[in-house]
Parts: structure tokens; sequence; C-alpha cells
């Protein structure tokens, strides 16, 4: 169902018509005619009208025609609005990392990683084959405590609209690993337009400081 809010003088009807992308009318709403009571806020204004909904059918780009009408029923003015009902949340690959000053792969098979990038600039987090039926609108980052889910940090991946990837480099490194060494999660959040979320995340060792006695990871 969708939810509209619809402003109208008194003494008119409203009439709702939903239209998919072959043109077919699929839902229909007529109120009551407006009275003075009948309030309705948008945008922190007040005004007369009704909240009406429409029941849609599933996913996919409408039409939602907006006439008003007189109390016997005569078609006064007519609006049309663009509508994409959207359900299905974004979906990504997995989170790629490379990490040269980190110390590779520990025992147990995860990676660890430094805040610190050698000078070829190697180090890398990355995503590939992110996708949504309609456009992502952002992605953003926590770093997590493993075993208490703690957030430690968190950020703006700085997502590429209309990208299929993020590769993130020297500068995400430098302010997400300089925690304390641990086992953590690196999570991402992957929003779309429609408000939708996935989440993808990789459980990682952060091997950044260096202690005065040697310790074993992994």
């Amino acid at each position: 169902d969708i939810v509209v809010t619809v402003s109208a003088g008194i003494d008119r009807k409203i009439r709702l018509t939903a239209i998919d992308a072959t043109g077919k009318q699929i839902a229909t709403q007529t109120s009551a005619v407006v009275g003075p009571n009948d309030r309705v806020v948008a945008n922190n204004k007040s005004y007369y009208g009704f909240v009406m909904t429409l029941r849609l059918p599933g996913e996919g780009k409408y039409t939602v025609k907006a006439e008003l009408l007189s109390s016997s029923n005569q078609v006064v003015q007519t609006d049309g609005y663009q509508v994409i009902v959207d359900t299905t949340p974004p979906t990504a690959g997995e989170i790629a990392i490379t990490s040269p000053y980190g110390g590779g792969i520990m025992a147990d098979g995860l990676i660890a990683v430094a805040k610190v990038d050698n000078q070829t600039g190697l180090a890398s987090v990355s995503i590939s084959n992110i996708y949504d039926s309609n456009s992502v609108k952002a992605i953003n980052y926590e770093l997590l405590t493993s075993n208490s889910g703690i957030v430690v940090k968190s950020g703006d991946a700085q997502y590429a609209e209309n990208s299929n990837s993020i590769d993130l480099k020297r500068t995400f490194f430098a302010n997400t690993f300089n925690v304390d060494n641990g086992k953590y999660r690196l999570k991402f959040n992957i929003n779309d337009i429609a408000g939708n979320t996935s989440a993808v995340e990789r459980e990682l060792y952060v091997n950044s400081a260096c202690p005065d006695i040697p310790e074993f990871m992994g």
C-alpha cells in the first residue's frame, strides 16, 4: 500500500487513481467531500484535505493521478505523480581486503590489517557487484568489536552514484584501523533510495599497535 496526503479546497472531493507501466488502471479511491474539520499536515503546514491509501499489487513504477472533483463529481483539476514501489534491498559481493602491513592470514583463516599502507598504495577494502533495481543511495561502514558488537568506528564509505563497486584506500585504513589490536567485524550497510538496507560484513584482526612484548594473533 502507498499512503498519499492530498490537499483540496472545502466542498471538493479527491479521486486517486494508480496506473501501471502498461497504462492499466489498477486501483482507485474517492474521498468524501472535504469539510472544515478535514485537515492534513505536510511539510509542517496544515491544509484542508485527506490522507488516502492506494493498494498496489507489488513492486514497479506507477503513475498516481490525483483529481479534484466538485461536489457533483466534475473534474476541476488533475495532477500526476510518478511513484516507484521498491521493497527489495540492494545486493553486493563479498568484502575483499588487501593489507600489506597487517601480517597476512592468521592461523584461524582471518586476515590481519593495519592502519598503515606501504608506499605503493596496495592497501584496499573493496566491494564489487553492488546492485539495486532502482538506485543505491549511500553506503556507510562500521567497525565493531567481535565479541560485544560495540561500534568503535563508523563513517561514510564515499559511494559514487551509479557505481557498482567501492574501493577504499589509505585514508580509510588510517581512519578506521587506528584502534587497539584485536578481533573485529567490518560491516558495510548498503542503502537504496526507497529506504531498503542490506549489509555485508567480514571478521578480521586489527594489528596496528606494536606491543613491547610480541603477541600471538589467530
